[in-house]
């Protein structure tokens, strides 16, 4: 990994292992690595306006000899009071989106994506409340049928810090396409050191 700073702007480039295939008629997954064959990525972090950042990235690779993969994504954040705008003061909110593209894949080339919004406010008491939306598409080709992984997910929620603890409380309502019964009410408590 090697850094660079361009004024205002930070990118990052790097070279690490790719993920893999289990073999030749499968499709990839993004959990599984190999030692095999390498990737390369950079990503760019720059202010876009007052209390606006923009987070650019892209990574290509080859998950099987002689068949790519090119990751895509853009997140955009604010600070409270986004755009320096006072009415906004106790608002921040980012959102996302991310594409995998993988060429000469069995049955055809497709692509994973995801996205995101999410609104955050310090309106109420010493903490945050986060109301978030997102989708995430398994494959998406002209042959792909629905399944089960293609997810719209709502989450609300309240989280904050105690001393050097933060906690969150939130619940998380998902719609598949078709559809399981897995929403979830979470409490999760994570140390900042």
């Amino acid at each position: 990994n090697v850094a660079w700073h361009l004024g205002k702007m930070e990118l990052d480039t790097y070279w690490v292992n790719t993920f893999d295939a289990s073999d030749i008629n499968t499709a990839p997954t993004l959990s599984s690595s190999t030692t095999e064959r390498q990737a390369g990525g950079l990503r760019l972090t720059t202010p876009l306006m007052t209390n606006l950042t923009g987070i650019f990235s892209i990574y290509a690779g080859e998950y099987w000899p002689g068949r790519t993969a090119l990751l895509s994504g853009v997140d955009i954040y604010s600070e409270y009071k986004p755009f320096g705008l006072n009415f906004l003061k106790n608002l921040r909110f980012a959102f996302g989106l991310a594409n995998a593209t993988f060429a000469e894949a069995p049955g055809g080339q497709f692509d994973r994506r995801g996205d995101f919004i999410e609104f955050v406010s310090n309106l109420v008491g010493p903490g945050e409340t986060h109301l978030r939306y997102g989708t995430y598409i398994d494959e998406d080709n002209t042959l792909a049928i629905e399944n089960q992984s293609d997810t719209h997910a709502f989450a609300l929620g309240y989280r904050m810090s105690v001393d050097v603890i933060r906690v969150l409380a939130e619940y998380e309502w998902n719609f598949e396409e078709i559809e399981q019964d897995n929403d979830v009410f979470r409490i999760m408590a994570s140390l900042d050191f």
